[in-house]
């Protein structure tokens, strides 16, 4: 909910907010004005301290009960607290004081779709629609409404309108994204917003949204390009230059992504995520010491920032210091047990260091959390090929092949396995299965067989497929 769009803090807010507070913890009954109380409920909103808001509203109550603006505030609190029904209340009261404020329409809309009236919340916007002088963001609201019903279809359809009639509308760019990202309908909304970045070339959020699209849809150069146009309009934003270093990575463009860190870190400031992307663009390009140094300043900042205990981690494990990484790699799972890859970096250390057992019971949880990184297939199943239990490797690699059926490595490495056990008729099928996924990667079986040639059904076949794809 893009409830603070259209708040901006004041210069002196920092100030303010420490006059109120020591006014607060010496128990005095210094007023404010008005309009300071509306900054400092909006200041703990931001903050998400909704109890500091919502004392900060009754104390702005006290001495301005008839004020419109701090019911409104005090409605949004509520609303954030989930106490919908006297949220109710509060904007009824407000209603009598500013009958057309289209604010109390939208938080009113929300809470009653809190309290699960979605359809009368749906109702209240639409009946508003045609006489609103500021249609945006009530058309984002039904797209939220929509969405909140499970009908993504007319979700889009309100988004798009929203984004129609304001461009740099945030909310309904990013609730657009999140409808066909969750439907897995992202190339359908690319058009449109090829159209509306034509009809409105100075929109940044448009450029934004654009980019941002490409990225899920991994077309990065023209994420890229979309980025440009974005910083080209706006040189001081430092999302726009977090998002270019994104694409860079994502290219293997490191130095250049590293660079792009940099503008955002010298606009933004100190900041984990920020030192996390410096960090792991100094480590794609093996400057394992400079990528430390930036993940420790993360963790100086925020201790539980599991990222930069997993890049200190990886770093090591690159450098073969596991008895290293695996300290940081164990500290990254023990905040956050629930990423896939803590896991896997923590299996292969383990599995460096002669730690059987414990590598491969990682490598199970990091299976279990996702089964689809092709990765965990491939060494989880190496380490039993290795002790010589191929039944086991095999099984392993074909339910790798059942999560991820066109993957063609797993495939070749399912060759590689039944050639290792003698199962020759089963390492055709699956050398024919890769070859039409993937020719050129039939190179990884030269890691296992240097005399490939001496198989001669399997050089047979290979070279069969070299003739068909004209390759030399």
């Amino acid at each position: 909910m893009d409830f603070n769009s259209d708040y901006f803090p004041l210069p002196n807010e920092e100030e303010l907010i420490v006059r109120y507070e020591q006014a607060n913890s010496l128990g005095s009954n210094v007023l404010f004005e008005e309009d300071d109380y509306v900054h400092i409920i909006m200041h703990y909103l931001m903050k998400g301290k909704h109890p500091e808001a919502h004392l900060a509203c009754e104390k702005a109550i006290a001495a301005f009960p008839f004020s419109p603006e701090i019911l409104t505030d005090f409605a949004l609190v509520l609303i954030q607290e989930e106490q919908f029904e006297e949220a109710l209340e509060t904007i009824e009261k407000a209603e009598i004081l500013s009958p057309n404020d289209e604010d109390l329409l939208l938080y009113k809309s929300m809470a009653l779709d809190g309290l699960g009236e979605t359809k009368a919340a749906m109702e209240l916007i639409q009946k508003r629609l045609p006489t609103s002088a500021n249609k945006s963001p009530l058309l984002n609201q039904l797209g939220n409404l929509a969405r909140e019903e499970g009908d993504f279809v007319a979700a889009n359809n309100w988004y798009q309108k929203a984004l129609n009639d304001d461009p740099e509308m945030a909310d309904a760019m990013w609730s657009l994204l999140l409808v066909h990202e969750a439907t897995e309908t992202m190339p359908n909304i690319i058009p449109f917003l090829e159209e509306l970045a034509f009809a409105n070339p100075l929109s940044k959020n448009t450029w934004l949204g654009l980019g941002k699209g490409f990225q899920r849809l991994a077309l990065f150069e023209k994420a890229l390009d979309a980025f440009e146009y974005y910083l080209a309009l706006d040189p001081k934003a430092g999302e726009g230059w977090l998002q270019k270093g994104h694409s860079l990575m994502n290219l293997q463009r490191f130095p250049d992504a590293y660079n792009a860190y940099l503008e955002a870190f010298n606009i933004s400031g100190p900041d984990p995520d920020i030192y996390v992307f410096l960090g792991a663009s100094q480590e794609h390009q093996k400057e394992y010491v400079k990528a430390i140094e930036y993940y420790k300043k993360a963790l100086k900042i925020d201790q539980e920032w599991d990222d930069a205990w997993y890049g200190i981690g990886m770093c090591f494990l690159s450098q073969e210091r596991y008895i290293e990484s695996m300290h940081y790699l164990r500290k990254a799972i023990a905040l956050n047990p629930e990423h896939e890859l803590f896991w896997l970096g923590l299996a292969q250390a383990e599995w460096k260091t002669g730690n059987v057992i414990s590598a491969l019971e990682a490598f199970e949880a990091s299976c279990n959390i996702d089964p689809e990184n092709a990765d965990v297939w491939l060494d989880w199943s190496f380490i039993y090929y290795d002790q010589g239990d191929y039944d086991r490797a095999i099984q392993l690699i074909l339910e790798g092949i059942d999560e991820l059926p066109v993957e063609a490595e797993l495939w070749y490495r399912a060759v590689i396995y039944a050639l290792g056990c003698g199962r020759y008729k089963d390492a055709i099928n699956y050398l024919e299965n890769a070859l039409l996924l993937d020719f050129d990667k039939h190179i990884v079986l030269f890691d296992f067989f240097t005399e490939i040639e001496m198989q001669k059904t399997i050089y047979k076949l290979i070279d069969k497929f070299r003739t068909r794809n004209n390759t030399k």
